[in-house]
């Protein structure tokens, strides 16, 4: 009975968000090089071994971002000084300093939180970000 329950739940998010879970929800370590600042987070891995962690948490660590969410579009706007980045909730396309990108793990909603790719949300506005899985640790440069 168990078993139907949790396929019921990952299918359930499936349906809900077009993405599954494969590694389900764990914590993962968010390091920045530059100013040695340590925390962690909830992260998401999907079946592509992709993490996704919280938008705000990520946005956080980087510093000198500013975000804007318009929820009817279900739009999120991401801008540093030189960069920005537009995502949609439950999307695989993103517009990167205008230009048009295809994402492998669309944003998502989950527990009341949107979790982003932890690399493409970095690397869009222009940091370095190295995910390493045995440690479960994010690297932003």
């Amino acid at each position: 009975m168990a078993k139907y329950k949790i396929f019921i739940c990952f299918f359930s998010l499936y349906l809900l968000t077009g993405i599954s879970l494969y590694a389900g929800e764990e914590k993962v370590k968010i390091v920045v090089a530059k100013t040695g600042k340590t925390f962690y987070t909830t992260g998401i891995t999907d079946e592509k071994w992709n993490v996704c962690v919280p938008l705000r948490d990520m946005i956080s660590a980087m510093g000198d971002v500013t975000i804007q969410w318009e929820p009817d579009e279900g739009v999120i706007t991401a801008e540093t000084a030189d960069h920005w980045c537009q995502l949609w909730i439950g999307e695989n396309k993103a517009t990167v300093d205008g230009e048009s990108v295809y994402l492998e793990t669309p944003p998502f909603t989950y527990k009341g939180r949107t979790f982003v790719p932890a690399t493409f949300i970095g690397e869009a506005l222009g940091k370095e970000v190295k995910w390493n899985y045995n440690k479960r640790t994010i690297t932003i440069k």
